[in-house]
């Protein structure tokens, strides 16, 4: 949310797609959100480019938080079955 929050402040205006990037972005949402959390560096701009395209906050979040979910399964299963 601090990078959606980035977005926001950097861009207080909507935009239009000029890159590969935010052209996913502009097509597909919350969905781009939620695909690209796990990825390193990519959740971060994509976060970063919901915020400046005027996606809402709870959107965001709820894709986020979607997104971070089966990572955070599996590391819990993963952890919980070290001996």
């Amino acid at each position: 949310m601090l990078g959606f929050a980035v977005g926001r402040l950097v861009s207080p205006t909507p935009w239009r797609p000029t890159n590969r990037a935010a052209a996913l972005l502009h097509r597909w949402g919350p969905l781009a959100v939620l695909v690209t959390r796990p990825v390193p560096l990519v959740a971060e701009t994509v976060a970063i480019l919901a915020g400046a395209s005027g996606m809402g906050w709870a959107r965001c979040a709820l894709a986020a938080t979607a997104g971070a979910l089966p990572e955070a399964v599996l590391y819990s299963w993963a952890g919980a079955s070290v001996r």
